[in-house]
């Protein structure tokens, strides 16, 4: 029964993190020809003010938040990306 279980929790996680990386990919194709873009993956915050903290950084530099990529345990990648 535990088998079955963890199998399905894998299936299911490894469909809901294809959907999330599938987007972020089809967001990138949809860029006009000529302009490069750049990506950036942030893991869980390491700083005291947290997310706010991390994305606050990443604008100062030229980055645009693209979107999360959750994680089962209640942390989110965070996707960046800017134009070269």
């Amino acid at each position: 029964m535990n088998k079955g279980i963890t199998l399905v929790a894998a299936v299911c996680f490894g469909a809901a993190f294809g959907a999330c990386v599938r987007n972020v990919v089809s967001e990138a194709r949809a860029q006009p020809v000529g302009q490069r873009l750049e990506y950036k993956v942030l893991g869980a915050s390491m700083g005291g003010g947290g997310y706010e903290e991390d994305l606050n950084k990443m604008a100062a530099e030229g980055w645009r938040y693209n979107g999360p990529i959750p994680l089962g345990n209640a942390n989110s990648l965070l996707v960046f990306e800017r134009s070269r």
